[in-house]
Formats: structure tokens, sequence, C-alpha cells
């Protein structure tokens, strides 16, 4: 990290400002991610849906936690899909049939 930051000081000042202002953008995102997070809990009120109280409700972070996970899995199975499907073309009738 240190590396790219010596790096980065080296680069022309209109460069260091446009990651400085992508930076800026991708905290200011993230803190407006759980504020929005936890601000959904806010508008619920004390009781849920189902009737449970607001310390039995789930956290914002476990959600947040949960749906990530759910991300990543659905990745990792669509990649195995990618790679069955592309495991069972027969190239080489595509080939002799594609060739000119």
């Amino acid at each position: 990290m240190f590396d790219w930051l010596d790096k980065l000081r080296e680069k022309p000042e209109s460069m260091r400002f446009k990651v400085a202002i992508l930076a800026a953008f991708a905290v200011t995102f993230v803190i407006f991610l759980i504020w929005l997070s936890i601000l959904t809990l806010r508008f619920e009120g004390s009781i849920g849906k189902d009737g449970e109280t607001a310390s039995e409700t789930i956290s914002p972070l476990s959600v947040f936690r949960k749906n990530i996970s759910q991300v990543f899995k659905n990745g990792i199975d669509d990649i195995k899909n990618i790679k069955d499907n592309l495991e069972s073309i027969d190239y080489e009738a595509i080939d002799s049939n594609g060739s000119q």
C-alpha cells in the first residue's frame, strides 16, 4: 500500500486529485449505506413485522453479511455452471464445421 502511495505521489497533480475524489466518494458511499441500513430499522418501529421486539430484530450488519455471502455463493455457482458449459462444448465439431 505504501509503495502504491509513493507511486501516486510521483503522478501529476490532476491524477492525484482524481484519486482523492474517488476515494472520498467511496468512503461517503459506504457511510451512506450504513446510515441507510440503520435508518430502515428505525422506520420499522419498536415492533417488527412478525410482532418481535426491537431487541429480537436482525442487525443490519448480519443482514449485510448474509447478503454478501449469498452474492459470493451465487457467483461461485455461476462460474461453475459456465465452466461445465464450456467443458461440454465439442470444439472439434465446431472447428470442422466452421473452418473454411
